[in-house]
């Protein structure tokens, strides 16, 4: 936010603001009441405005200035203003005071380079969180291009981030399933398949947003490990029933007696 100011009252000529405009080395300027406060803008767009009207030389702002223009509080956040206004509708927006009176400027330019920003801090926050999760992430975008591939997901396929991400699923990772899921828009849980020689179950799910299906991800886990441990359980198992029957037949015919044969 620029904190160089220039405001103006209505009856001030248009070329006084212009030479003021010039002296500060702005582009706009805030045409505030008696009171001090906001009531309109004075812009470049309003000058050249002044000199196709005749006697532009005896022209007030109050003549071409804008009336419309959104105003916004110092105390509010700039991630606030993101889905509350049009921001590349606006070139500029002045900044007001708890008394509504102007105290600085912030270009349209300067909102969309921090919210861009802030967007790109939540995004490495969020590849963190995704690399630092057990189970493997693989998630495309509408055209099928992989857009998301975590750590997991490099362990358990043998495949690498660099050499994945960009690329059409199916090129790289025929077994997915994710175009399938996209293209249904339904979503598949709980499936078995083999990526090398791990055994995998995933869950696969279409990505939703306000205009429909745009993507699909799929999560998934080595059960390598846990069907042996499973088949190794049921070896256990089934030997301890064999041993039970066994036990249990030896005893079958056998008769008891004491020394005088009872």
């Amino acid at each position: 936010m620029s904190t160089r100011v220039v405001s103006v009252s209505p009856r001030t000529t248009v070329k006084e603001t212009a030479i003021q405009l010039q002296n500060a080395g702005i582009d706009e300027a805030f045409v505030v009441s008696h009171e001090g406060k906001l009531i309109g803008c004075m812009t470049k767009k309003g000058l050249i405005k002044a000199l196709t009207m005749e006697n532009p030389q005896d022209l007030q702002v109050q003549d071409v200035m804008e009336g419309e223009c959104i105003a916004l509080h110092s105390s509010m956040a700039i991630k606030d203003l993101e889905g509350q206004i049009e921001i590349s509708c606006h070139e500029f927006f002045p900044i007001f005071d708890q008394d509504h009176c102007p105290i600085g400027i912030l270009k349209s330019t300067e909102i969309s380079k921090a919210l861009a920003e802030d967007s790109s801090f939540l995004i490495k926050e969020m590849q963190a969180v995704l690399n630092g999760v057990y189970n493997g992430v693989i998630a495309i975008n509408r055209e099928g291009s992989v857009v998301l591939f975590n750590t997991a997901a490099e362990l358990l396929t043998g495949l690498t981030a660099d050499a994945v991400l960009g690329q059409y699923v199916n090129d790289v990772i025929p077994n997915t399933g994710l175009i399938r899921v996209m293209e249904t828009d339904v979503a598949e849980l709980n499936q078995q398949q083999n990526i090398g020689r791990c055994k995998i179950i995933t869950n696969r799910s279409p990505i939703h947003n306000e205009n429909g299906v745009m993507g699909a991800v799929a999560v998934f886990q080595d059960i390598t490990e846990l069907q042996a441990v499973a088949a190794e359980l049921e070896n256990v198992k089934n030997l301890k029933s064999t041993l039970e029957s066994a036990i249990e037949s030896i005893f079958e015919g056998i008769v008891i007696v004491d020394e005088q044969g009872i």
